[in-house]
């Protein structure tokens, strides 16, 4: 055996082998082989940057942004210790925002926004406590008019909620209670005509008038 010959070998291919994994390392500082830092994480077939976060001690720590593949920003927040924290941003690729938030330790927590797609008006409203839709929230059509309004309760639909056709003409209104229909639920038709009338009881159905 030529000890010198197939040592330079093993050498050699472990060199090989070790360049190729350190070649696919997302640029960062390692601190103890956990990320520090920022990292371009993914790439679009075009080379474009597709994913940046920064980390500490291997947890997502700092700014995160996302882009579409022509360069445009999708969306934009802050990590602290490995959870969402603060205001995240999302845009329509032609750069029109699409939605708004903010959280707190990784749950949405205050105010969200939603627009229609490439457009500036407003589509959904509301708020957010732990995680949970609470509060006032309403949905407007394309024509700006209302679509919906009504209360959450924990992430439950709670109290009056009333729908409206892209008109403005009331289509309905339901009672609801810890997100089940309890009260009246009241329908009407295009032309402004009552047709339907029901009372409801913790979901069931218990007299159509």
């Amino acid at each position: 055996m030529n000890f010198l010959k197939d040592s330079n070998y093993w050498f050699g291919q472990f060199t090989f082998f070790l360049r190729r994994l350190i070649a696919k390392i997302p640029k960062g500082i390692v601190r103890n082989w956990l990320k520090s830092g920022p990292y371009i994480e993914e790439r679009f077939a075009n080379g474009q940057r597709k994913v940046l976060r920064h980390y500490r001690y291997g947890r997502c720590h700092g700014l995160t942004i996302l882009w579409y593949s022509n360069g445009r920003q999708f969306a934009q927040g802050n990590y602290q210790n490995g959870r969402e924290e603060g205001v995240w941003e999302e845009w329509c690729e032609n750069g029109v925002k699409r939605k708004e938030g903010r959280y707190r330790s990784g749950q949405l927590d205050g105010v969200w926004r939603e627009w229609l797609a490439d457009s500036q008006q407003l589509e959904k409203q509301g708020h957010y406590k732990n995680g949970k839709k609470v509060g006032l929230w309403t949905c407007w059509y394309a024509n700006g008019h209302k679509k919906s309004e009504g209360e959450f309760k924990k992430g439950k639909q709670d109290g009056l909620w009333s729908y409206w056709y892209e008109s403005g003409d009331i289509l309905r209104e339901q009672n609801m209670q810890v997100g089940k229909l309890h009260g009246s639920y009241t329908v009407w038709n295009t032309q402004g005509l009552m047709y339907k009338k029901e009372l409801y009881s913790e979901g069931v159905l218990q007299q159509s008038l």
